[in-house]
């Protein structure tokens, strides 16, 4: 597990919402950015305190059943085929600036 706050200047993510009764690709609409895209100050902050909380809400058994999970993956650099790491979180557990930025991107960071 990574250390607390600890993301390398070239990070990048992949969110996706997953899960739930009907498997419908559409509906996950991953979002994808890199740690450049925020601001630094605010944007990079709130997405540091959003990836240590999500390591503290990640389950190894997501999306039980009907319930919809978030995957959020990190990854190092250009290289978007290997995430260095891999977090689920169930959508009842997800901190609400998750759903947020899965919803409206880097621009909800500064709310």
């Amino acid at each position: 597990m990574a250390k607390p706050g600890a993301l390398p200047p070239d990070s990048r993510f992949r969110l996706t919402r997953e899960g739930g009764l009907v498997a419908a690709p559409g509906l996950m609409r991953p979002r994808e950015f890199a740690w450049g895209d925020c601001r630094p100050g605010r944007q990079q902050q709130r997405l540091a305190e959003l990836v240590d909380v999500a390591r503290e809400r990640a389950t190894a058994r997501p999306g039980r059943g009907d319930q919809r999970f978030f995957r959020l993956e990190l990854f190092a650099g250009d290289d978007l085929t290997t995430p260095t790491e891999q977090l689920t979180i169930d959508e009842t557990d997800a901190p609400p600036r998750l759903v947020a930025l899965w919803e409206h991107g880097i621009p909800s960071l500064d709310g």
